[in-house]
């Protein structure tokens, strides 16, 4: 799915993810359909905690009017590692 989207350079980084820029390539499923410029928040998946949290967090916080909506989630092996990540898809403003 990562395929699907081109990536600008991280316009921000964190004790839990990189955050990129990204326009879709080609509409993705009925969720993401509306919109073509999202903001990809990548998640290393070498511990698996970071990830859990994250998800709890948006989970918490669902419906509340000051935080952005999680469209989709995905997970994709790096090319040159082979270390997974996941991929929070969130629309960009």
């Amino acid at each position: 799915m990562l395929d699907s989207f081109e990536l600008s350079p991280a316009v921000g980084s964190g004790t839990f993810g990189t955050v990129f820029p990204a326009r879709a390539k080609h509409h993705l499923n009925a969720r993401v359909i509306a919109k073509s410029h999202y903001a990809l928040k990548k998640l290393s998946l070498s511990s698996g905690l970071s990830l859990q949290n994250e998800m709890g967090a948006l989970h918490t916080v669902k419906g509340n009017a000051n935080v952005v909506e999680l469209l989709a989630c995905f997970t994709s092996e790096e090319a040159t590692t082979g270390i997974p990540s996941a991929y929070l898809v969130f629309p960009l403003f």
